[in-house]
């Protein structure tokens, strides 16, 4: 069995940039650790905007 990839979908109207729709989720619907950007949490996100533009975004790198 395994490994798998574990997607949760979320809406956000934040009106910032990739980075910044990552951070307001993961503050709002997170654990404090992972929106701290503690290295070995779910901090990584994949963020797409309104024009289809994916963006890869790891909380842990500063």
């Amino acid at each position: 069995m395994g490994p798998y990839i574990v997607t949760w979908t979320m809406y956000s109207e934040n009106p910032g940039d990739h980075k910044a729709a990552a951070q307001e989720v993961a503050e709002r619907y997170f654990q404090e650790r992972i929106a701290a950007g503690e290295p070995d949490t779910a901090c990584t996100f994949v963020v797409t905007n309104s024009k289809g533009e994916s963006r890869q975004i790891d909380l842990a790198v500063h």
